[in-house]
């Protein structure tokens, strides 16, 4: 009897269970495997939330740059037709004022500029005449003298009687074209008269040439200019 009790728990502990065949091994593992598979699923919804974000972030960024830029070139065209109207509206000045001058003698309207630039001589309001002398190379630069003058010239003349005799009332200038001239500046009244010593004349004549000067007309304003013209007589005495 006790040797067959031995022969059963011998057979028993022969069909004992194998480990990996308990059911609570396999539990164990299933408990395993949905925590891992949930916590990749949290992973992942993480990180495509994160992607949605970033993405929403950029396709911002890039409306606001491209408002930006929209912006700038709105800008930048108002600035352009700003600088397009006043460049029109200066053209349309600048051939306003041209205009105004096209109905004055072109010679007067240079004789005008100078006279402005230079300031001198200075015109008698009670008798406003210009006296207009066009003198060939090679004519004595005062009458009594024997120094000439180099190149043709013209001589501008003003009445002198309420100035002083120590006034500069007439400059003589040649023509160099585009715009420039070579002055010659002349002696007042006085100068001309205060001596009679020979050749006197000569060393005046000879002060007026190694003072000539080249200077460039300054146009100055068309209503300028043509308010100088209206004011005066231009009287040619040749």
């Amino acid at each position: 009897m006790k040797n067959n009790r031995e022969t059963r728990t011998s057979r028993l502990s022969e069909k004992k269970i194998p480990f990996y065949k308990k059911w609570w091994v396999w539990l164990i593992v299933l408990i395993v495997a949905v925590f891992i598979s949930f916590n990749l699923g949290v992973d992942t919804a993480v990180n495509k939330q994160e992607e949605v974000i970033q993405g929403n972030k950029e396709d911002n960024d890039n409306n606001i740059n491209q408002d930006i830029d929209n912006q700038t070139n709105a800008d930048d065209e108002l600035h352009t037709d700003g600088n397009n109207d006043k460049e029109n509206k200066n053209k349309d000045e600048d051939k306003e004022e041209s205009n105004l001058l096209d109905s004055y003698n072109v010679h007067e309207i240079d004789y005008a500029r100078i006279l402005l630039m230079l300031d001198y001589p200075r015109v008698n309001p009670e008798n406003p005449i210009i006296y207009v002398n066009k003198i060939d190379a090679d004519t004595p630069i005062f009458t009594d003298g024997k120094i000439t003058y180099p190149e043709d010239v013209v001589s501008l003349r003003t009445d002198n009687e309420i100035y002083s005799n120590h006034d500069i009332i007439s400059v003589a200038f040649s023509m160099n074209g585009k715009g420039d001239i070579t002055v010659y500046h002349q002696p007042s009244e006085f100068e001309l008269m205060k001596s009679t010593e020979p050749n006197y004349l000569d060393k005046l004549a000879e002060g007026v040439l190694d003072s000539a000067e080249d200077m460039y007309i300054d146009p100055s304003t068309p209503e300028k200019v043509a308010e100088f013209i209206d004011e005066v007589e231009f009287d040619y005495v040749n």
